[in-house]
């Protein structure tokens, strides 16, 4: 018998998730005020979904990534996104595909 595992809702489990506060990932969080809230810089979305997934998993999973649009850096780079007054530019490519 296999066993059963234990699932956090997703808002809860994002809400205690501040392991980057530990590595070198600056993040908007400043303080944990009860289980589901949080204080938090007045930060801008990134209007582009990073996902950082093994390789093993996408074998197994061959349409985990159906109907999401795959983007180059080179197509990054020359939509010339702007986020909270910064064009994103390959700098900052690189700097994400580093902490994912």
């Amino acid at each position: 018998m296999a066993m059963a595992r234990v699932m956090f809702p997703l808002v809860d489990w994002a809400d205690m998730t501040t392991s980057g506060q530990t590595g070198s990932v600056n993040t908007h969080f400043i303080k944990q005020v009860r289980d589901t809230e949080f204080i938090a810089k007045e930060c801008v979305m990134f209007l582009v979904e990073w996902v950082s997934r093994r390789i093993a998993f996408l074998k197994r999973n061959s349409r985990d990534d159906a109907n999401h649009p795959q983007w180059t850096v080179e197509q990054l780079t020359s939509a010339k996104l702007e986020i909270g007054g910064v064009v994103i530019r390959s700098d900052e490519i690189e700097y994400i595909t580093q902490v994912s």
